[in-house]
C-alpha cells in the first residue's frame, strides 16, 4: 500500500550543512487541513503515515496529531534528530492508544564519532541521539538509523564502525544515505566527489551488506544509475507543511538561488481532494518518465535525482562554484 509522507512543520532545531531546505521558520500545517487529509487518506486505503520535516516534534499540534491518529486508527512512524526525546516524545508514544499504532523512529546518525556526527549537525546532537537510541531500545521501540554518505565518513573504516555502532544500539537496520549537493556540503569541503561515492557505494553493497547480520542499505539519489530507475515519486504521496501536494518529498521546499515553488507542487490540499492530487501527480510521473527517456543522458545525470532536480529547476545555484565536479554539465 502506498505511503503518505507528511511535513507537519517547517521548524527544526537544527542547521544541518548537509540540509536542502529552504524552510520558511513559521510555517506549519494548519490541523483543520491536516485532519481532512488523514481522513482522505484513510478513504483511499492509505493506512501509515510517515512523520518528517523539518522537525515533526515541534509542530505546535503535536500532541493532537497524535491523538488524531489514534482516533482514526491511522499507524504513523517517525523521523526525528531526537530533540526533547525523553522530555517529550517519548512520554506521548508510550500512551496506550497512541503506542498501539506507532511503527518505529527512524534516528540520524551520521558518523560512530560524536565530533565529526555533530559537524554535520550541531554539538552534543550525537549524545542526544545516543541516549533516545538506548531509550527507545529500554522501551522496546522499533528504531533504525540513517547515516547520510559525506567526505567524514567514506572511509571504508569508518563505514564499518558505524555498522557496528548501529548493531550495538539495537537498530533493526542501518541505511547509508547518498548525498545530494548542497551549497553546505561543497562550502564546508564535507561533498565527495561523484568518483568517491561511488567507490564508498560498491564497498557498502558488495562488503558491509553481506559481513553483517544488522541489515545495511544504501538509500537515495546514486543507486540506479540507468536510464529506468524507481524512486520515491513511484510509491510515496509527499504532503508538506503548506498543505502541498509536492512530486517528490526531496523537492520539498528544496534550495535554489531564490526558493519558489515550481511543478513539483501539484497543488494545495486546502483547494483539491487528495483523490484529485493523486490523479495529477501520476500523469506528472508519466511525463516525466517520457521525458527521461527522449534524453540523451550522461555524466552526473545518470544519477535520478541529479537529473530530476535539473528538470525542475533547482541546479542553477551550482554556476556558484564551477570548480566542483557536480557542476559539470550544469555551466
Amino acid at each position: 500500500m502506498h505511503n503518505l509522507s507528511l511535513e507537519p512543520t517547517a521548524k527544526c532545531s537544527q542547521r544541518c550543512k548537509h540540509c536542502m531546505r529552504a524552510f520558511s521558520e513559521d510555517t506549519e500545517i494548519s490541523f483543520d487541513l491536516l485532519k481532512k487529509i488523514i481522513k482522505e487518506a484513510k478513504e483511499l486505503g492509505i493506512t501509515e503515515v510517515s512523520l518528517t520535516g523539518g522537525e515533526a516534534t515541534l509542530y505546535s499540534r503535536f500532541e493532537e496529531m497524535l491523538e488524531f491518529f489514534a482516533d482514526e486508527d491511522m499507524y504513523f512512524n517517525l523521523i526525528t534528530n531526537a530533540f526533547k526525546f525523553k522530555e517529550k516524545t517519548l512520554p506521548l508514544i508510550l500512551i496506550k492508544r497512541i503506542r498501539r499504532l506507532f511503527t518505529g523512529l527512524c534516528f540520524s546518525i551520521d558518523s560512530p564519532y560524536a565530533q565529526r556526527h555533530d559537524k554535520i549537525r550541531e554539538k552534543g546532537s550525537f549524545s542526544r541521539l545516543i541516549e533516545a537510541a538506548n531509550l527507545a531500545k529500554m522501551k522496546g521501540i522499533n528504531f533504525s538509523i540513517k547515516c547520510l554518505l559525506s567526505s567524514l565518513n567514506i572511509e571504508e573504516d569508518e563505514l564499518k564502525d558505524m555498522v557496528f555502532l548501529a548493531d550495538s544500539l539495537g537498530a533493526e537496520s542501518l541505511s547509508f544515505l547518498y548525498p545530494f549537493v548542497t551549497p553546505g556540503l561543497i562550502e564546508e569541503g564535507l561533498m565527495p566527489s561523484p568518483d568517491k561515492l561511488q567507490l564508498a557505494a560498491d564497498y557498502i553493497l558488495s562488503v558491509l551488506a553481506k559481513a553483517f547480520k544488522i541489515p545495511v542499505y544504501l538509500e537515495g539519489y546514486g543507486i540506479e544509475r540507468g536510464i529506468l530507475f524507481k524512486c520515491n515519486a513511484f510509491d510515496t504521496f509527499n504532503i508538506d507543511y503548506k498543505g502541498n501536494f509536492v512530486f517528490c518529498c526531496n523537492l520539498s521546499a528544496v534550495y535554489s538561488q531564490e526558493y519558489l515553488e515550481g511543478r513539483e507542487v501539484i497543488g494545495n490540499l486546502a483547494k483539491m481532494s487528495l483523490k484529485e492530487a493523486i490523479s495529477r501527480h501520476y500523469r506528472l510521473l508519466a511525463d516525466f518518465i517520457s521525458q527521461r527517456l527522449s534524453q540523451k543522458i550522461s555524466g552526473n545525470e545518470i544519477n535520478p535525482c541529479f537529473w530530476c532536480f535539473r528538470q525542475f529547476g533547482k541546479l542553477s545555484w551550482l554556476k556558484k562554484y564551477p570548480k566542483s565536479p557536480w557542476a559539470k554539465g550544469i555551466i
